[in-house]
């Protein structure tokens, strides 16, 4: 094929040019046919003089088409075409597709790659989750984090406490899983002496359709506080909103998400919400509080375990709404932070939290637990609690870096779905994801 232009590079300067890309309209009139055609930088208007003997394109058609430029008499700039050829026939789905968009003006059901190619909406999300991607990457880079590679499949069901997919090796005869979070590898990686590493990978979990498979960072930071993990996750906010094209991304997002984050605690919060401290309550008035919130307070319930849980379920499902702000909910209970260092002041409190906007959990900073003693204690409490034989959430690999010695360090998980959501204002995976699995809407 000849070297072509791209669209976006032809002015009303340029002489002869070379265009290729699909067919987007046709208008034939009685002596010219009119086409746009769209390549991955733009549209142009072909002008086809119907006297010659040009091969005439039909909607969905990629066509290579050459001529000078010209400007009509409406100040359009377009390619009068003195060849053309047809690279690849368009299919009738093509064409319905895009009659069906541009007649109708609404989205088509169907193959992934026919949306993509019509929906403007989607071809925009495509190109901001790319640039918000190289964003991340150079922030991070930026702050002299080392981008680093782990392995999707493991010989661990490791992911805290989440379900992950199983699979079997015939080769190995053994069960092998789908990774559920990052952060195991990246912390060994810590005690191996690279102390500011970060990744960006998928997760998969066999739980909610939206989490099936998702997108995540993960940093890990050794000899850093949970406070300077959060003061770089505000920059990132800030840079992101900042460098993304406008037109890209939603202006009251933008403008509200760039707010400085409100740092609240999660026994505070609840505290103001229900007017009294529910530590304090016995089973029957939180049964009464749990029954107000459509939540099923156990009837064995009465211990922090089962508190610490409902709270939780409270601050997702009711208070993260209520937020103004970005807001970060910090101190959370120790009993359900299993991979966080306690807080040495005998509060039963961790050293992790959540950040908070438009009903979204879009972040988690924590002070991870160093110490192999800790880190085994939590995680025989989590065997216990779970009486299940057959599974332990213990992890072998993690538990003997943590012997051999490992330094303070934050961590930081970084949902890059739900945060795209957030700047593109939408709410369903499918809205974010070029290839999605589901159409479900984004998890709390």
């Amino acid at each position: 094929m000849d070297k072509r232009d791209l669209i976006a590079e032809i002015n009303v300067d340029s002489d002869r040019v070379a265009v290729a890309g699909r067919i987007m309209s046709v208008r034939r009139m009685k002596n010219y046919c009119f086409c746009d055609l769209v390549d991955m930088s733009g549209k142009i208007q072909l002008i086809l003089p119907a006297t010659h003997k040009l091969v005439m394109p039909s909607v969905g058609d990629i066509v290579m088409a050459s001529g000078r430029t010209v400007t009509t008499n409406s100040g359009r700039l377009s390619v009068e075409c003195i060849d053309t050829q047809v690279l690849s026939h368009g299919s009738s789905e093509v064409s319905n597709a895009v009659r069906s968009v541009s007649t109708a003006g609404f989205d088509i059901h169907g193959h992934r790659a026919l949306n993509l190619m019509v929906n403007d909406n989607l071809r925009k999300m495509v190109i901001a989750r790319s640039l918000y991607i190289g964003i991340i990457r150079d922030h991070f880079r930026a702050h002299e984090f080392l981008e680093v590679d782990t392995p999707v499949v493991s010989t661990s069901r490791f992911a805290g406490t989440a379900d992950v997919f199983e699979t079997k090796s015939r080769t190995l005869d053994k069960s092998l899983y789908l990774r559920g979070t990052l952060e195991d590898y990246l912390k060994q990686l810590v005690v191996s002496g690279f102390e500011k590493v970060f990744q960006i990978g998928d997760c998969f979990r066999n739980e909610s359709p939206a989490l099936i498979e998702f997108s995540m960072l993960e940093a890990t930071w050794a000899y850093a506080t949970s406070e300077q993990m959060l003061e770089l996750i505000q920059e990132l906010i800030i840079e992101l909103c900042d460098k993304l094209p406008g037109e890209l991304i939603d202006k009251n997002a933008k403008d509200e998400l760039s707010k400085k984050i409100e740092v609240v605690t999660f026994w505070g919060v609840l505290e103001e919400y229900f007017k009294v401290d529910i530590r304090t309550l016995d089973v029957g008035r939180l049964r009464g509080f749990a029954e107000k919130e459509n939540y099923v307070y156990p009837v064995q319930g009465n211990n922090e375990y089962e508190l610490a849980k409902f709270g939780y379920d409270v601050i997702k499902r009711s208070l993260a709404n209520n937020f103004i702000v970005p807001t970060f909910v910090g101190r959370f209970p120790a009993v359900i932070s299993p991979l966080a260092k306690a807080i040495p002041d005998g509060s039963g409190e961790a050293d992790r939290g959540y950040g908070f906007f438009r009903g979204q959990r879009l972040f988690e900073v924590v002070e991870e637990a160093n110490s192999y003693e800790e880190q085994l204690s939590k995680f025989q409490s989590q065997d216990e609690r779970s009486h299940d034989a057959q599974r332990s959430f213990k992890h072998d690999d993690l538990l003997s870096a943590l012997s051999y010695g490992c330094p303070p360090m934050a961590g930081l998980g970084f949902n890059i779905n739900r945060v795209l959501a957030v700047l593109l204002n939408v709410n369903r995976t499918s809205d974010v994801v070029a290839f999605p699995l589901t159409s479900a809407a984004l998890p709390l």
